[in-house]
């Protein structure tokens, strides 16, 4: 057992509980300190976050405000652009590409939106600023994309005001030349421009309409002939570019009357598209007539006393375009018009063609050039003529012209008869000149030049092996031909034959007389007497 006696207390010393105590109080002050600085940063930071939310709002209503100012701006570049768009539907049908093109350039606004709200990301992004890099970026883009819209309006208003400048306020001619085949529509078209230039209305030149055993060609004027040596002595533009620039303008489709001289058989107007090539020629335009103007009603022809006529009865103002059923000038071409053949220049297509084939076939040397009109269609041309001639006889044969009279012209017999037939009259020769006299006149006209080189150009019968056959074999002849003879390559060959002898009646021939006589170039014909014809005109 224990005694009591072993226990001792021990007194509590109260220094050491009241340093412990205190040093807890002062570990709470610090942490309450501690905490009231970080109550007072996060209010710092609510304060900006706040200052922040109310300047980035400021900034997307500012941005808001501009962008509804550019779509205002834009929406009124649309609109003008717009406008722009049904000038230029007026003056030229525009391209489904260059419409493209037209609706990028105005989507452009929703590009420049794409650009206002990636400047409001980087607002976001940036804690309320935007770094000055990317706003010269933005400004940058954004005044670029103002300024491609401005350059394309502005170069579209110029377009138009060049196209509306194009416009001949004198008016255009336009007509079908459906009448017979190359040669007889380059004898109408001397008249015609002869007949524009006179009414002072610009000319509109139509394709050259080809015939073959299978259809119908149309061949642009620009082909065969140069355009700038035409517009030399008037004004003139090709039927494409009037029919897609000019005609939507002044000639639109409820305004599109055809002229024609007399009323058709087939109904009560001119039947301006009845028949072939009238359809194809019209159709390949897209041309129809609202309407018939008979010309000859109103006493007028297209005869040269009557041209003053035409000024005072269809002016501009009324009749923008005057169109006709077939080639209002005279056919065969009269003898004023002839000096127009200089302005009807070869394109260098078809000039360096014929000029490789005489370097080339005709050994680069003079020579004698013939065109021999033995084609089936002459023989039916003619048959049609006969028809007429026989009437008084009773009788009729198709393939020859027996009844031909001494003193009635055919096509351009003018062109060696003259015009009042002072330099002789039709004979069959003249018509159809045999194989014969042909042979006959091409070994005289060599042994008379001392030619050695002969060209022959037909649109049927060569005559090849009955030339070679009659040409010494030793003395080193050429005869030669283009094989295929197409037509307008020819016609160039002959015109620089150092003779030619042609048909007197053939229109074909005569457009290369036309050249030659401009040329002070010699031109014989089948089956006359050249020699009387020469020693008359010296007289």
């Amino acid at each position: 057992m224990t005694s009591s006696k072993s226990y001792k207390y021990v007194k509590l010393d109260s220094e050491p509980s009241t340093s412990f105590a205190s040093r807890t109080i002062e570990q709470q002050e610090l942490i309450i300190k501690s905490q009231d600085e970080n109550l007072e940063k996060i209010g710092a930071n609510v304060r900006v976050l706040r200052d922040m939310s109310a300047k980035i709002g400021f900034e997307i209503e500012e941005q808001s405000i501009m962008l509804d100012d550019l779509n205002a701006d834009l929406d009124s570049t649309q609109a003008k652009m717009a406008t722009v768009m049904n000038k230029m539907g007026k003056v030229m049908h525009m391209s489904a590409d260059i419409n493209r093109s037209i609706e990028r350039t105005i989507s452009c606004r929703n590009l420049a939106s794409l650009f206002l709200i990636a400047r409001q990301w980087l607002l976001l992004l940036n804690g309320g600023g935007v770094d000055e890099y990317f706003e010269r970026q933005i400004r940058m883009a954004f005044t670029f994309v103002l300024m491609w819209i401005g350059i394309v309006v502005f170069s579209l208003f110029i377009l138009v005001a060049g196209h509306q400048k194009e416009i001949d306020g004198n008016g255009y001619l336009v007509y079908c030349p459906c009448m017979g085949r190359f040669g007889n529509q380059v004898e109408q078209f001397l008249g015609t421009l002869s007949f524009a230039k006179h009414i002072n209305r610009t000319l509109v030149l139509p394709p050259f309409i080809e015939y073959d055993s299978t259809q119908t060609k149309m061949i642009r004027f620009t082909d065969y002939f140069q355009l700038k040596p035409l517009l030399k002595y008037h004004r003139a533009i090709e039927m494409s570019k009037f029919i897609r620039d000019v005609a939507p303008v002044i000639w639109p489709m409820n305004r599109r009357i055809g002229f024609c001289y007399y009323e058709s058989s087939h109904s009560n107007g001119c039947d301006m598209k009845y028949g072939n090539p009238f359809q194809a020629f019209w159709d390949l335009y897209n041309v129809d007539f609202v309407s018939y103007e008979i010309y000859s009603k109103n006493g007028l022809t297209t005869d040269r006393p009557q041209w003053d006529l035409w000024l005072e009865r269809y002016p501009a103002k009324n009749y923008p375009v005057l169109a006709f059923k077939g080639a209002p000038g005279a056919f065969p071409s009269n003898p004023e018009d002839h000096a127009l053949q200089k302005y009807l220049v070869w394109t260098p297509n078809v000039q360096n063609k014929a000029d490789t084939f005489i370097s080339e076939n005709l050994r680069g040397q003079p020579f004698l050039g013939v065109h021999l009109r033995n084609n089936r269609d002459w023989v039916n041309h003619f048959s049609f003529f006969c028809l007429l001639l026989s009437k008084p006889f009773g009788h009729f044969q198709p393939n020859v012209c027996q009844y031909i009279k001494p003193k009635w012209h055919l096509f351009c017999s003018s062109q060696c008869l003259g015009k009042n037939f002072e330099h002789g009259i039709m004979t069959m020769e003249l018509c159809l000149p045999s194989e014969e006299s042909i042979l006959s006149q091409v070994k005289e006209a060599i042994a008379r030049t001392g030619l050695k080189v002969l060209f022959v150009a037909s649109e049927y019968n060569h005559m090849i092996n009955q030339f070679t056959q009659i040409l010494p074999k030793k003395e080193g002849y050429t005869v030669a031909r283009r094989y295929p003879d197409h037509a307008q390559i020819s016609l160039a060959i002959l015109a620089k034959s150092k003779l030619f002898i042609c048909n007197c009646l053939s229109s074909f021939t005569a457009m290369v007389k036309r050249q030659r006589d401009l040329q002070g170039l010699p031109t014989e014909f089948w089956g006359f007497n050249n020699t009387q014809t020469k020693q008359h005109d010296e007289l």
